[in-house]
């Protein structure tokens, strides 16, 4: 995933700090350092075409499989309500079980 995906940004990254620095000096203190870098990166992933990202996800093996729309995009199930009360229930339980077990534990010291 590093080498397919990684590749492009690491290497516009590397070029805009080398160009900003032909240029200008080297910013002074942590803050100026932190904002060059923080906008050379967002401006490197900004300049990062999608087919790019797909395509390191789909080297990788990465790849959302299942039926899609007629626009290609991934066409899921919404995921299934639980019902509120049967997992406050199970809280309460587990707070029950994880009471029992210290007490117990407290009573064999």
């Amino acid at each position: 995933m590093d080498v397919s995906l990684m590749l492009v940004p690491k290497n516009l990254c590397r070029d805009y700090y080398v160009s900003y620095h032909v240029v200008n000096d080297f910013a002074q203190g942590a803050p100026a350092r932190r904002a060059l870098i923080t906008e050379i990166i967002a401006n490197a992933w900004s300049a990062v075409r999608e087919k790019v990202i797909v395509r390191g996800f789909i080297k990788a093996g990465i790849v959302p499989y299942g039926p899609r729309d007629a626009e290609g995009n991934l066409v899921a199930d919404a995921p299934e309500e639980s019902d509120e009360e049967e997992v406050e229930e199970e809280n309460d339980n587990n707070e029950e079980k994880f009471s029992l077990l210290l007490n117990g534990y407290l009573e064999n010291i």
